[in-house]
């Protein structure tokens, strides 16, 4: 995330660390601004999971946090520590009737991601299968990869060849979507991981975006925006249209809408 890739508002190159910090600031801030009871909490996957701010309701907490990160080099992506941090740190609301009741509150995962495709760390657990199909748990990803550098293959982010393996199962082995025999691979396209972490989201409820560090910051904060929206009060992400105008839908977004 340390180099400099990504064009930011005046023309200046900038790494995806800089603008990842400056959009989730403006994301909590802006949540904050909403409603003042929403709590964030900052949690940082490195080789090991460390949860470096506690929940809280002030985004100067957070913030101060963030901006003390810098780029490290892993050799894995402990996956299973996060939940089972997020697990011990969080509680899940319980109502009588999901249809009618509304919880008093909901539990959000935002995973930004930026790192080479590596096999994660993961076994989906009993507590861990409770968790994603509880109703006001949310996991939404921002994926955030070198583009065409880490393309071995040419298939696209929307349409790959590859479909992901059952969920809680590491992508080690791919399967062509025609029927072919797996092939298993000691590497992980890029489309491979993405594909993985969508698999986990079994009610549909998430929202999913990838974001090349080639393009401008632009994209990542239009992604940011997307976000603040309710995870009850949003349709699924394969409804979700953000123009004004009926005929605007397959416009080019040219601004973020925060």
């Amino acid at each position: 995330m340390s180099l400099p890739k990504l064009e930011s508002f005046n023309g200046s190159k900038t790494n995806a660390l800089n603008v990842s910090q400056k959009m989730i600031e403006m994301f909590v801030r802006t949540k904050h601004k909403i409603d003042k009871s929403h709590e964030f909490a900052l949690v940082v996957v490195n080789d090991d999971t460390a949860w470096l701010s506690g929940l809280t309701s002030d985004p100067r907490e957070l913030c101060s946090c963030l901006y003390d990160l810098e780029t490290a080099s892993c050799s894995n992506f402990n996956m299973e520590g996060l939940f089972n941090l997020i697990q011990q740190k969080t509680e899940l609301p319980i109502t009588e009737n999901v249809q009618t009741i509304p919880p008093p509150y909901v539990v959000r995962t935002i995973l930004v991601y930026s790192r080479p495709p590596c096999q994660p760390q993961f076994s989906l657990t009993e507590p861990m299968k409770k968790m994603f199909q509880c109703p006001y748990f949310f996991f939404d990803i921002v994926y955030i990869h070198n583009g065409a550098d880490e393309k071995e293959e040419e298939m696209s982010w929307k349409n790959p060849r590859l479909v992901p393996p059952p969920l809680g199962h590491p992508p080690g082995a791919r399967k062509a979507c025609q029927g072919d025999p797996c092939l298993k691979s000691p590497s992980l396209a890029p489309q491979d991981m993405f594909a993985f972490m969508g698999s986990l989201d079994t009610k549909g409820t998430s929202y999913k975006y990838e974001v090349a560090l080639a393009g401008p910051a632009l994209e990542l904060h239009n992604c940011m925006a997307k976000l603040l929206a309710h995870p009850l009060q949003r349709p699924c992400q394969s409804h979700a249209s953000y123009s004004l105008l009926e005929e605007e839908d397959e416009a080019t977004e040219v601004e973020a809408t925060v």
